[in-house]
């Protein structure tokens, strides 16, 4: 329960769930674009570090960007709200 209360208030959690909302994005892929410094749907959108989408995954994270152009904060919020009632 520590690690979830830990990966959901830090960055590093935020941006796994933020891109995990990506069709075919697991936590491995997610950790991996945060550590190569995306943060963002924009950092992902942009190709950041030379990153490379599947087909699904361009669409799908141009068909959800409305939905999780939420901020981090916002996000974290909802989050917590889901897992502590």
């Amino acid at each position: 329960m520590k690690r979830l209360e830990y990966e959901e208030n830090s960055d590093v959690g935020l941006a796994t769930l933020l891109f995990m909302g990506i069709h075919g994005v697991g936590p491995a892929i997610a950790r991996e674009w945060y550590q190569r410094g995306l943060r963002t749907l924009d950092d992902v959108r942009n190709r950041k570090d030379g990153i490379r989408l599947s087909a699904a995954q361009e669409v799908s994270h141009i068909g959800a960007s409305p939905i999780v152009k939420l901020s981090l904060s916002k996000m974290a919020a909802a989050w917590a709200e889901i897992l502590h009632g």
